[in-house]
């Protein structure tokens, strides 16, 4: 038997206190997890004073994890190489002591961390470990790696993004907190307003946030395009209004709007360079595998360029998306069933007892009131039949109830006030649609 098919046998995980923690567990979801620090075998002392320094953000303490990497197989001559039967647990103790040992040396013995090793490729090891234990940060070294290593996207850092489901905090040499001066890069899409939200709660009280937005003006190519130029510069104000309008913001925490015009990557790094930057935030955004390869992110381009600590969050979920839309574009629009369960629910949730109505339009009949004065009492889509359900029901009569079903859905609109309030709800379907709104009464 071999190395590999020894540890891929044994797959063991090894703890301080006994503390075994399965890949694929259901975490408790009444507290929140702790902070992941992500080191290898030397336990680097700058990702543990980090750690240190972000330890009292979090309410769930820190979990210092490693993964013992499976060693390739390998032979000499003809005869096979035989490894001893302890070899696999061998290595894992050897981790576990190291860890132990860098993590009593800068935390003290009475830091109450909790250590964690395990056997596999990092980036699945502590991604999973994340998102089991409801992790809300990974802090993991930003890495320098050769430039092909980089090209073939082999750094652990920049494939623990690709995988986490929580913000990845890659530490540079010179990280220290209170962080002060953050360059939050925004594109206004609701991956960047998911980063900058993200960032809030560990920069110090009386932090700048430097919200900068680069873009690419049509005119160098073309000129007729001048004036489409300038209607989107003289559009900024309002969108950087409302951004700053979804955030909140601690109190005593400013914020400086900054546009440049250029490769975003690019500018953003030139910025934070400017103003000796402590934390440069940036969003991940969903791509392909071969754009990723070939062209990279701006996201990629922050992380493998930059001299200070990165912050890179995740895509946001559903539930963001439609949060973000709905404020910063006052409707969100779901042509996807299996985002629509989420949405419903939420829209439900959001605006359960007020009054309705609810109007039907068919392209072919013409339209009509169908319910009205009726409370909203529930929202959902049922994918077996693929049918949205409206629950209303009577405000003075509770044993009254009533549900519209809708079949043949195409999409759905929730739109709202400047407020984020929700105005409505229209799912379009064939041959019409339908359209529940709230009529302006007190409810």
């Amino acid at each position: 038997m071999n190395g590999t098919e020894q540890q891929q046998r044994s797959a063991r995980t090894a703890t301080n206190d006994d503390d075994r923690w399965p890949r694929t567990a259901d975490p408790p979801q009444s507290r929140p997890g702790p902070i992941i620090v992500a080191v290898g075998a030397s336990a680097d002392p700058a990702l543990l004073a980090a750690a240190r320094m972000l330890a009292p953000m979090s309410a769930g303490g820190v979990l210092v994890a490693s993964a013992v990497e499976a060693l390739p197989t390998f032979s000499t001559g003809f005869e096979p190489t035989i490894l001893p039967p302890t070899f696999d647990s061998d290595r894992a103790d050897d981790r576990v002591a190291a860890v132990k040992a860098r993590v009593q040396e800068v935390a003290g013995t009475d830091s109450g961390w909790n250590s964690a090793v395990s056997y596999g490729e990092p980036s699945y090891v502590i991604s999973d470990l994340a998102r089991a234990r409801l992790a809300p940060l990974i802090v993991m070294g930003i890495g320098r790696h050769r430039p092909l290593e980089r090209l073939l996207g082999g750094e652990t850092t920049l494939r623990t993004i690709r995988r986490a489901t929580c913000p990845v905090l890659a530490v540079g040499p010179h990280f220290d907190t209170p962080l002060r001066r953050v360059v939050v890069a925004t594109d206004f899409s609701a991956s960047s307003m998911k980063a900058a939200e993200s960032v809030l709660p560990f920069v110090a009280a009386d932090a700048t946030l430097h919200l900068v937005h680069a873009w690419d003006p049509n005119a160098p190519a073309d000129a007729r395009l001048s004036l489409v130029d300038r209607a989107y510069l003289l559009g900024l104000p309002d969108k950087f209004r409302r951004l700053r309008a979804m955030l909140s913001l601690p109190k005593g925490v400013t914020v400086q709007e900054v546009v440049r015009e250029g490769k975003p990557g690019e500018r953003v790094l030139d910025y934070a360079s400017t103003i000796s930057a402590d934390l440069i935030v940036a969003g991940r955004h969903g791509m392909n595998v071969l754009t990723r390869l070939l062209v990279g992110s701006v996201s990629t381009t922050i992380l493998r360029a930059a001299t200070c600590s990165v912050l890179i969050a995740p895509e946001p979920t559903v539930a963001d998306r439609d949060r973000f839309g709905r404020i910063f574009e006052g409707s969100r629009e779901s042509s996807s069933p299996e985002e629509w369960a989420v949405q419903l629910d939420a829209f439900a949730r959001r605006n359960q007892g007020r009054r309705t109505t609810v109007e039907v339009d068919d392209y072919v009949l013409g339209g009509h009131v169908m319910e009205t004065g009726y409370a909203l009492q529930g929202a959902a889509y049922d994918p077996h039949d693929h049918r949205i359900e409206l629950m209303f029901g009577d405000p003075g009569m509770r044993s009254r109830h009533v549900t519209r079903a809708i079949a043949n859905a195409e999409s759905i609109v929730i739109t709202s006030d400047h407020h984020g309030r929700d105005t409505g709800l229209r799912v379009v379907h064939s041959p019409g649609q339908t359209v529940l709104t709230f009529p302006a009464v007190a409810d």
